[in-house]
């Protein structure tokens, strides 16, 4: 049966599980093979362009060549903005075409660890600040982080809601 992106899927192993790339007609050397499923697990997504550019640096300079890089901004006025939607339109922006794409990656791993849903908490002046947060913090120390998440208003607002939920029942 066809998967994701026209690929041909072997039993339960899709194309995505592979980071192979499947393109019709694509050959791709041995380095940029490497170099593709390298960017499929630091970025949200590999070009051609920064396939070669990591077959020229390496990993390593890649790596660090992100790490140099600011983080992609959400804008100030999201956060008196009412309602959260344009919140994840700019985060998918941010994922999509932010060139510091390892931090962006990085910070939407960490957002599935340090959860707040927007759905509990459509509060954007405590939102925006909070997803923020792993992209300023990520490349630094996790205890940091965690008091960081711990202390902010969108965290407490989640804690709260449990918290009052559970002593209703």
């Amino acid at each position: 049966h066809k998967g994701a992106a026209g690929a041909t899927s072997v039993g339960v192993k899709s194309a995505e599980a592979s980071a192979r790339p499947t393109a019709a007609g694509l050959i791709l050397t041995s380095a940029q093979q490497d170099a593709f499923k390298f960017l499929r697990q630091s970025t949200f997504g590999p070009n051609m362009a920064l396939v070669d550019h990591v077959v020229q640096v390496g990993k390593a300079a890649f790596i660090d060549e992100q790490m140099a890089l600011p983080p992609t901004p959400y804008p100030d006025t999201l956060i008196t903005m009412p309602n959260m939607e344009l919140v994840s339109e700019q985060f998918f922006q941010n994922a999509i075409s932010g060139p510091d794409q390892l931090r962006q990656r990085v910070a939407w791993a960490l957002s599935q660890i340090f959860v707040v849903s927007a759905i509990k908490v459509d509060n954007t002046a405590a939102m925006v600040p909070y997803i923020g947060m792993p992209e300023q913090r990520q490349f630094g120390n996790v205890q940091d982080t965690m008091h960081e998440v711990t202390l902010s208003p969108a965290k407490g607002e989640v804690l709260a809601r449990v918290t009052t939920q559970k002593s209703e029942q």
